[in-house]
């Protein structure tokens, strides 16, 4: 028997995105195949973390990417990836370095939104 696990997000412009998560093939003839074993719960966590982990960058990386001030698009200067640790496993997030918008009055010309975002 095969088990697929999906997420269904709903932003909040009210889009439905559906993930796969795992897939599972459980034998149902065994009595000790019963269930999740701890390897398949944690596998489970670990992909589901990294899903729910991944919208949320995409979703702040999107709000973040007009200026608050005048609404218009921040230039992007460079992609980079951020490990993010978490109890489930390690979640590498792709992310911009921006510049800072010229209405802004900003020490430094670039920033990471996720750096911002994310604690130490």
């Amino acid at each position: 028997m095969k088990f697929n696990i999906q997420v269904v997000i709903e932003d909040e412009q009210g889009g439905i995105k559906t993930e796969d998560v795992i897939q599972l093939d459980k034998p149902c003839d065994l009595a000790n195949a019963v269930g999740l074993t701890l390897s398949e719960s944690k596998s489970l966590l670990k992909e589901l973390q990294e899903t729910v982990v991944l919208q949320q960058a995409k979703s702040y990386m999107a709000s973040n990417i007009v200026c608050p001030r005048c609404n218009k698009k921040r230039r992007i200067k460079g992609h980079h990836r951020i490990m993010y640790r978490t109890i489930f496993g390690n979640v590498t997030i792709p992310g911009l370095r921006l510049f800072q918008c010229v209405c802004e009055d900003s020490p430094t010309k670039t920033f990471s939104p996720l750096k911002s975002w994310l604690p130490l």
